[in-house]
């Protein structure tokens, strides 16, 4: 994952008693070691103080060892009587960071775009946008509530995958269930080693479309009210069940209708779950 380039120690000749020089290499990096001119001897190779042998190699390949490396050490390998000495220094693995510049802009009603600054030594290998619902929300009397703490959302930002720099984000967020409602969100990348950073939240208020036809507002409504309060199924299987006692009323064709009682017959199956 650090597009660095191999570094060759020794290859296609007799090894030399030593070398001199300390290979600094970047923290992961596998030492790899192949000896052709073995003649059916087993080479003898110590890193780091620890002996490597045919059982501690991943590989079947007789004359072949790897090992990765994690600190700074010295390699010491013996094939019949040439033997190789060399000094390596491990580059750490920086911990990534990521910050929001700025507050989570929304283009044309639809995207929020987020200007990201990022650093890490090799690039990111992912991210993830992560929302979590404001705990202050205003509900009207007869509306029902949460069920204790709504767990967060993890939303996938791959586009994110890349260099390091500063960076801008975009995604739609329109079509979540939590549309129109108060949010705090944060971003977290993972670099190629692994590590994770996570940044200073912001509060925006995620975006919402608007909808003038009102058999479509009551279904979005229905839609974000299931995401908070899965528990209040039975009130919107009501609903749903008056919406198509009359659909010549309600539904303006035939397709109308099919889907708002797939909608109530998915609802009763399912109590509640996966009404996303």
């Amino acid at each position: 994952y650090t597009r660095l380039p191999p570094v060759f120690i020794a290859r296609n000749e007799k090894l030399p008693e030593r070398i001199s020089d300390t290979y600094v290499i970047a923290e992961g990096s596998t030492l790899q070691i192949r000896a052709t001119g073995a003649n059916g001897s087993t080479p003898a190779v110590n890193v780091g103080g620890s002996v490597l042998s045919a059982s501690q190699d991943d590989t079947m390949t007789r004359g072949f060892f790897a090992r990765e490396l994690i600190s700074d050490g010295t390699a010491k390998i013996k094939v019949r009587r040439d033997r190789l000495s060399f000094n390596f220094e491990i580059i750490p693995d920086e911990i990534p960071a990521v910050s929001i510049i700025g507050e989570p802009v929304v283009e044309g009603g639809v995207r929020t775009l987020l200007t990201l600054n990022i650093t890490d030594d090799y690039g990111v290998e992912s991210g993830t946008v992560i929302l979590r619902l404001s705990r202050n929300l205003d509900f009207p009397p007869d509306k029902p509530r949460p069920e204790g703490p709504t767990p967060p959302e993890r939303i996938d930002a791959s586009a994110l995958r890349g260099d390091a720099g500063t960076r801008i984000g975009a995604r739609g967020l329109t079509q979540h269930p939590w549309a129109g409602l108060p949010v705090t969100l944060q971003v977290e990348i993972t670099d190629g080693a692994g590590q994770t950073a996570t940044s200073l939240s912001r509060s925006p208020i995620l975006p919402e479309r608007t909808f003038y036809n009102p058999l479509s507002r009551v279904v979005i409504e229905q839609r974000q009210q299931l995401a908070l309060a899965p528990g209040s199924w039975a009130r919107s299987l009501r609903l749903f069940n008056a919406l198509t006692l009359s659909p010549e009323i309600f539904a303006k064709d035939a397709k109308e209708y099919i889907l708002l009682r797939t909608a109530y017959h998915q609802l009763e199956e399912g109590q509640g779950q996966n009404t996303s």
